[in-house]
């Protein structure tokens, strides 16, 4: 008689055997166990994470309820201070073209504050929420069914969180006027920069060698220019001494002749 047991064995060796071979295409990312019939199956118990679930009620405080609540503050702060500074201006006196600009100014720094703390509590909120009740789930009823629902859902809030940190820069340029305009003004400035810095070392090269040609151009001019000058500065000189000569010549002539003149009539 053959023995059950050994024939159980045997059968399961082979399969275990066969069976991955026959279809490795198909099971590259599957892993099978084998067991004996005679070993006890070990059923498996969810371990309860009560750090995670702290962590993520902390997280949620730190990183989205508190911010919160210190945008919103000094928010409403601002937005009563630009009240009441509102109201000051209209008891002054009345509304005159400068306070009527600076009144549009405020509100559309009052509307800016406003719509960036909505958005910022309704797109970085549900991530954090749904955190706090995905543990809460995984505490108290352990099952992994709870888990899969809220995969896809942690995804897509996450994605909104996300979406959130990297559209800010663009929801204050489309609803902040001077925010636009300081920006625009920003990277003008580092565009003119940025290309003074590529095109500059080409403009030295090529004011160094314009002055070259510059300074080659004044010497050669500067022979011809000398020669001239002193062709006709040499004829005026000598003009001018042979007339000075003359005149001095008449002169001593003249004065002699009149003093020998004199003497003789004082002597008659």
């Amino acid at each position: 008689m053959c023995h059950d047991r050994s024939s159980y064995e045997t059968k399961q060796f082979q399969r275990a055997i066969n069976y991955p071979i026959n279809n490795l295409k198909f099971l590259k990312n599957v892993s099978i166990h084998y067991h004996k019939n005679f070993f006890q199956t070990r059923t498996i118990t969810p371990i309860k994470c009560t750090i995670c679930f702290l962590w993520n009620i902390v997280d949620t405080f730190v990183y989205a309820i508190i911010p919160f609540l210190i945008i919103l503050t000094s928010s409403i702060i601002i937005i009563i201070k630009i009240y009441e500074r509102r109201r000051s201006m209209a008891n002054s006196g009345g509304k005159c073209h400068i306070n009527r600009r600076i009144i549009s100014s405020q509100d559309n720094s009052s509307i800016l504050l406003i719509v960036i703390n909505c958005l910022f509590l309704i797109m970085t909120g549900p991530f954090n929420m749904n955190l706090i009740i995905q543990s809460i789930s995984n505490y108290f009823f352990s099952k992994s069914s709870s888990i899969k629902i809220f995969l896809q859902l942690n995804q897509f809030l996450r994605l909104i969180q996300n979406s959130y940190h990297a559209l800010s820069f663009i929801f204050y340029c489309v609803i902040g006027n001077k925010f636009r305009s300081s920006a625009l003004s920003l990277c003008r400035l580092t565009y003119s920069k940025s290309f003074q810095v590529i095109f500059g070392h080409q403009q030295i090269q090529t004011s160094i060698i314009l002055r070259c040609l510059e300074r080659k151009r004044i010497q050669s001019l500067i022979p011809a220019t000398t020669s001239t000058s002193t062709d006709s500065d040499n004829k005026p000189i000598s003009n001018s001494l042979n007339t000075n000569l003359s005149i001095r010549k008449s002169y001593i002539t003249y004065g002699s002749v009149q003093k020998r003149v004199k003497i003789l009539h004082t002597a008659v």
